[in-house]
C-alpha cells in the first residue's frame, strides 16, 4: 500500500502546483472582465431562472402597452408573448419570426429570447459598456443595427428593464418577473 500512496501524493502535489501556475499565469497576462461583461453574466444567470415576464412598453411618441410573456407548451415548447392591444407572438425557436416580432419578445423582457440575445451577444464578442442610470446600472451593447441596453438592479443585477435603439427610434420597458 505504502508503494502506491507515495507516488499518488506526489503526483497530486504536481498537478496541483501546475494548475496553480496555470491559473497566476492566466490572471496576471489577462486583463480583468468589465464590470458591464460581468453584470451581463449575472443577468443571463437571472434570467435563466425566470419562466415569464410583464412588462410595460413605452413607445414612441408616449404610447404605452403592457406584455405579458410565457414560457411553456403552446402546443410546442416556446414562448408565448401577449400585448394589450391585442397581439400575440407565438416563438418556437425563432421559426417563420420577423425581425419586428423578435424584437416585440426582446423588449418585453421575455426571459427566454433576452437571454439568448444577451449570450449571442456576448458570444460574439460584443463588449458590454456600463453606467448607473436612474439608481440602475444600464449595460448596453451596440450593434451595427441597434443599441440593446439592459437596466440591471440588485447585488444579482437582476434585469429590470430593456431598450433598444435602432434607425426607427428607441423602445424602453420595464420588467418584472413572475
Amino acid at each position: 500500500m505504502r508503494t502506491v500512496g507515495i507516488p499518488l501524493l506526489v503526483a497530486l502535489a504536481l498537478a496541483a502546483a501546475a494548475l496553480g501556475l496555470a491559473w497566476s499565469v492566466e490572471a496576471v497576462i489577462l486583463p480583468p472582465p468589465a464590470r458591464g461583461d460581468l453584470a451581463a453574466t449575472a443577468a443571463l444567470a437571472v434570467l435563466q431562472h425566470q419562466r415569464g415576464a410583464d412588462s410595460t412598453l413605452q413607445l414612441g411618441r408616449g404610447g404605452t402597452l403592457d406584455a405579458t410573456c410565457m414560457q411553456g407548451w403552446f402546443p410546442r415548447r416556446g414562448t408565448l408573448l401577449r400585448l394589450s392591444d391585442g397581439a400575440q407572438v407565438l416563438d418556437y425557436a425563432h421559426a417563420h419570426l420577423t425581425t419586428q416580432d423578435v424584437a416585440d419578445l426582446e423588449i418585453a423582457g421575455c426571459p427566454h429570447v433576452l437571454d439568448a440575445r444577451v449570450a449571442h451577444l456576448l458570444e460574439d464578442g460584443a463588449r458590454a459598456s456600463s453606467a448607473i442610470t436612474d439608481g440602475s446600472l444600464a449595460v448596453r451593447f451596440v450593434t451595427d443595427r441597434s443599441t440593446l441596453t439592459l437596466y440591471l438592479a440588485g447585488r444579482h443585477d437582476v434585469p429590470v428593464g430593456v431598450a433598444i435603439s435602432g434607425p426607427r427610434g428607441t423602445v424602453r420597458s420595464r420588467i418584472r418577473f413572475q
